[in-house]
């Protein structure tokens, strides 16, 4: 009787999930602004819980800075950072305004996330920077939140 030889399947490759962040930010301190704050925390929050791809890295956020000079927000300073460090591979930001109210400054930030493989989501204007072959785009929608 011819011996049997038994191949084992191979285990399917386990596809490691995306380390995402947020980015939250209000440029005030008054009561409607604290609101928003406190709804794009707790949407960001639900929005990982849901997701069963992504690992939280954290939610990063500066409440009552403006977004024209990203070197006096902290919490964007250290996001940026850790997306240097090889810790998130997406960052998701409400909006374009959210991000940054400086176009240049923007840009800048924008390509070199681009250059450490992080890619970004505007969830209001549907931009993923993963996908934007031509800044065009983002460029005017900078210039309108400056």
């Amino acid at each position: 009787m011819p011996e049997v030889i038994v191949i084992e399947p191979r285990k399917a490759q386990q596809t490691a999930k995306k380390r995402v962040c947020a980015y939250a930010r209000v440029s005030t301190e008054r009561e409607s602004q604290v609101d928003s704050y406190e709804f794009q925390i707790n949407y960001y929050r639900e929005k990982f819980m849901s997701n069963p791809d992504w690992t939280l890295v954290d939610i990063y956020s500066d409440q009552g800075i403006t977004g024209t000079s990203a070197q006096k927000r902290p919490g964007f300073q250290q996001m940026i950072k850790d997306c240097q460090a090889g810790e998130i591979d997406c960052i998701l930001v409400k909006s374009v305004s959210r991000f940054s109210r400086n176009t240049e400054e923007g840009l800048y930030y924008i390509r070199k996330l681009k250059e450490w493989d992080v890619n970004v989501i505007f969830e209001k204007e549907n931009i993923n920077t993963s996908s934007l072959d031509d800044e065009l785009l983002l460029t005017f929608l900078n210039c309108l939140s400056e």
